[in-house]
């Protein structure tokens, strides 16, 4: 601890971006889930919809899967063009 008391008398300061730096003043670093906040209301939190309101949202997974498979054809032309030019 003597390098901040060093630190403090000569009138240094520091951002604290490092994360060794950080965990010494007892902070979270930013790296993990200290990285970012997450702020929800409890409204949203606590919100259950009833069954109808579920059920409205609920796609068949195969009307699902053929927009996967249909995402996956155009990457694969993608890719494949980008090798025929070259």
């Amino acid at each position: 601890m003597v390098f901040m008391q060093k630190a403090i008398v000569s009138g240094h300061s520091d951002s604290l971006f490092c994360p060794s730096a950080r965990i010494v003043m007892g902070q979270l670093i930013r790296e993990g889930t200290g990285s970012f906040d997450l702020l929800t209301s409890p409204e949203y939190a606590l919100y259950r919809p009833n069954k109808k309101e579920f059920e409205e949202n609920i796609r068949p997974i195969s009307e699902t899967s053929n927009k996967i498979e249909q995402m996956r054809r155009k990457r694969h032309r993608r890719k494949t063009q980008f090798h025929i030019k070259m």
